[in-house]
């Protein structure tokens, strides 16, 4: 997965011959089996290999550029382990390879930058969340994002730290067990009596996970946390629950017996407005703006301001591309039908410009696009 730092580092890099390789990539089925990516992968190689041909290379300097592309794709191992994308960058000795947890459009260039607009969402886009799958009888807490869910041990909501809290065995009053002794001659029996179990007491339970968890951990974190619980149990938390950012739902039912990945796919469901937000938001202040100054659709228009670190908010049309050159003295660009020698893509000079300076940068299909004849519009911070 990359991250904010290695997207700057690919974002700064300039250089001579930077070679951008991406495709869209399998993580199981008969597309892996009958190695469909691979075989992409070596057609995108040729492609490579004409490319540089038609840079004024020999055929010695081909073979050389092509060489730890060539190893890659004899790595027989790899090519059964992939995710869903792979970008493949190189400049000089510099050679790597990042698989993405989102597939890019496939796309090939050989330019002096490297080409990172499909990667800028997955690192913009991505946050951090919480989730604390809550029993009686067993206690986990997950750190979570867009694409990854780990659990992490909280000191003071393991079981022996709860009972001390507590003063009793919770675990032998779990509506987990068959039978639960209340200590007044109540006897519980099995998941069906989970509302008759005292409220007190499994408040003061809750009430003792709340307090570990946020002394050890959440004390300085802002991010949501979801609860995964019996629905009768979330009010009960809410109440007792000192952490500010509580989410108003939780994932309704016992998760004790369920995997990591159905616990996180729940999860990005209930979230789903969380990681979409700001694109909404960004769009509808291009609109108020509109005619303001603050505010271009057009590359000819955002290409120097972006130079310049004007850049708020840039939203590109995905997936799409505008080969050219830019002359930075006259501000003006040379627009090309196609890709050919000396041309950069000007979406991605732009989205580089903008992540460079610390703006945002959003991709949308030409079906949500808002304004039409334009692949690019931006909001500027002055």
């Amino acid at each position: 997965m990359i991250t904010n730092t290695e997207l700057r580092r690919l974002a700064e890099h300039q250089g001579e011959r930077c070679i951008s390789m991406l495709l869209p990539t399998h993580k199981s089925g008969q597309e892996v089996l009958n190695e469909k990516d691979k075989k992409v992968f070596k057609n995108l190689m040729k492609e490579l290999g004409n490319a540089l041909e038609k840079q004024g290379l020999n055929h010695g300097e081909i073979k050389a550029e092509l060489a730890p592309f060539q190893a890659l794709l004899e790595d027989h191992l790899f090519w059964h382990y992939l995710d869903h994308g792979l970008a493949v960058y190189k400049s000089g000795d510099n050679f790597e390879v990042h698989q993405l947890p989102e597939a890019p459009a496939q796309m090939l260039t050989v330019s002096d930058r490297f080409y990172i607009v499909p990667l800028i969402p997955m690192v913009q886009h991505n946050k951090t969340f919480y989730i604390l799958e809550l029993n009686l009888d067993e206690i986990k807490f997950f750190k979570a994002d867009k694409y990854r869910i780990e659990q992490i041990e909280v000191a003071g909501i393991t079981p022996r730290a709860l009972e001390e809290v507590v003063g009793y065995d919770y675990r032998e009053k779990s509506p987990q067990f068959h039978t639960l002794s209340m200590g007044r001659g109540t006897v519980l029996k099995g998941h069906e009596s989970t509302p008759e179990l005292e409220k007190k007491e499994i408040w003061k339970f809750f009430e003792a996970v709340d307090d570990a968890l946020y002394k050890s951990f959440l004390h300085d974190k802002n991010a949501p946390l979801i609860i995964a619980c019996v629905e009768y149990f979330y009010p009960i938390y809410k109440d007792v629950s000192s952490y500010k950012n509580l989410y108003p739902e939780c994932i309704k039912g016992s998760r004790k017996n369920a995997k990591d990945a159905e616990l996180h796919r729940d999860a990005l469901q209930l979230l789903k407005d969380y990681f979409e937000a700001e694109v909404p938001e960004r769009l509808e202040k291009f609109m108020m703006l509109a005619g303001t100054g603050k505010t271009a659709q057009s590359v000819e228009n955002i290409l120097p301001a972006a130079e310049r670190g004007r850049v708020e908010h840039l939203i590109l049309q995905y997936p799409e591309s505008i080969f050219g050159e830019y002359d930075e003295e006259k501000r003006e660009i040379i627009r090309h039908e196609k890709y050919e020698k000396g041309s950069r893509e000007l979406l991605n000079e732009l989205a580089a410009l903008t992540v460079l300076t610390d703006g945002s940068v959003d991709l949308l299909p030409d079906e949500k696009f808002p304004v039409e004849d334009t692949y690019a519009i931006a909001v500027f911070r002055w």
